[in-house]
């Protein structure tokens, strides 16, 4: 009734990390170290353990460093890694400035970047802020926005992450279409829509008048509707949008029943309930 647990090592090449051009605090090469363990590949350990030097640096307040990683074995059971860090320039702060916008405001702007968590990461990786940004421009109608994040620069002492954007013309829905909402109904899904063209082709006001077409049917007894915005953009950015309507069946009320009710009338709680039948 007993157990025998045997484990079997292999121990692998002994590791040693070097880092030179700073000095590393031990919290850093903690973190370093053990990020080692999780990592399988050869590319993947230098590129996350490069990318967390880089962090650091930033966070310290030092920006435009150069760290370069790679990985050699200088004895035959030993792998190395080495990563060289050329120093920066010291800042005091860092400011993500943007140009060129006219239209979308920089506090929106300022918003989108904090909603993406990009307060460090568009340091590491200025595409990212740009996915970003070129995203909600598309957001709000400007479906040929150019949005441009160049090195960092020093203003001072002020690290300065510039974005350059180009907004371009801004997409206008100038016709509705309906399709699958019967003759009879359609007066009352326009009025629901409150969709008056033309008007900017903002994606978040689409989705809400898609909404309000849903809940108008839903109050209607169609429960099960489904309801699709398609755009069609023409080359001069005028929008055709079409609301795809699958209305489904309209459910009634045919009865209601009542159990349980041994002291109380069952016309007395139908009464209380206040229900339509055929409604």
């Amino acid at each position: 009734r007993s157990v025998a647990l045997e484990f079997r090592v292999e121990r692998g090449p002994r590791t040693i990390l070097e880092i030179e051009g700073m000095v590393a605090p031990p919290d850093l090469i903690d973190e370093l170290e053990e990020a080692w363990h999780r990592n399988v590949f050869d590319q993947f350990l230098v590129e996350d353990l490069t990318h967390r030097v880089r962090r650091h640096l930033i966070t310290e307040g030092e920006l435009a460093n150069v760290v370069v990683g790679r990985i050699d074995r200088p004895a035959e059971n030993t792998k190395r890694l080495r990563i060289e860090v050329t120093p920066g320039a010291p800042v005091t702060a860092r400011e993500i400035r943007v140009s060129g916008n006219i239209e979308v405001d920089a506090a929106r702007l300022d918003a989108e970047l904090t909603a993406a968590g990009l307060e460090m990461e568009a340091w590491l990786d200025r595409t990212l802020a740009e996915r970003t940004l070129r995203q909600a421009y598309l957001e709000e109608g400007f479906l040929k926005a150019e949005v441009v994040a160049d090195p960092v620069t020093i203003d001072g002492t002020v690290g300065v992450l510039p974005i350059s954007v180009k907004e371009g013309p801004r997409a206008q829905v100038t016709t509705l279409s309906w399709t699958g909402v019967a003759d009879t109904r359609l007066p009352a899904i326009e009025k629901a829509a409150a969709f008056a063209t033309p008007a900017p082709y903002v994606a978040a006001d689409i989705n809400d008048a898609r909404l309000r077409i849903e809940e108008h049917y839903r109050e209607h007894g169609f429960n099960d509707v489904e309801v699709e915005a398609q755009p069609a953009i023409a080359a001069d950015d005028t929008v055709t949008l079409a609301f795809m309507v699958n209305e489904g069946a309209q459910q009634v009320l045919q009865a209601v029943e009542l159990t349980g009710n041994e002291i109380t009338r069952g016309k007395v709680l139908t009464e209380a309930l206040r229900f339509e039948i055929g409604a």
